[in-house]
């Protein structure tokens, strides 16, 4: 019986040539026919619904993607993440699929934002649902009570607050 040389198995050993994984890999851009998009369902097999990501439309495009085959096995993409993908332009029936080609991490993502490559409430998607309009109000003024009772407590007649009624 064969006896282990040292401690660890392959993807120990993987790591002496000096791919650690740490390391500070170069930032990659979309290209034409490319698009940045978030990952909203896995729907098994290698393939995921994803939200295209273009801040000159109103409008968000869903499209069926798929995990290159480069990247499976080796990379995994889960909901909630920011992917490139390459659209496929080519054949005209499949305008509604795509493939995934890169996934970006979380500090990737922030120095997308920061190039205004993505939009700057991309990261709302991943507190959940669409993501909010910049124009639109995130908390409640909370005036729902009689406008002209502006502390919501109970005074009496000379104005001090009366325990009595409270």
């Amino acid at each position: 019986m064969a006896k282990n040389k040292g401690k660890g198995g392959k993807r120990f050993r993987k790591g002496k040539n000096g791919d650690d994984g740490g390391s500070k890999r170069e930032l990659l851009f979309k290209e034409v026919n490319q698009k940045y998009a978030y990952v909203d369902k896995a729907l098994g097999k290698g393939r995921f619904r994803v939200r295209i990501l273009d801040p000159d439309k109103l409008t968000q495009r869903v499209l069926l993607a798929t995990v290159r085959g480069k990247m499976r096995r080796r990379v995994f993409v889960h909901k909630e993440n920011f992917v490139l993908v390459s659209l496929r332009s080519l054949r005209e029936f499949e305008d509604e699929k795509a493939d995934i080609i890169h996934l970006y991490t979380q500090a990737e993502v922030y120095q997308l934002i920061g190039y205004d490559e993505l939009p700057k409430n991309a990261l709302s998607y991943q507190l959940g649902g669409d993501a909010p309009a910049e124009d639109e109000d995130l908390f409640d003024s909370g005036n729902d009570s009689d406008p002209d009772d502006s502390t919501g407590m109970v005074t009496g007649e000379d104005g001090d607050v009366d325990i009595d009624k409270i």
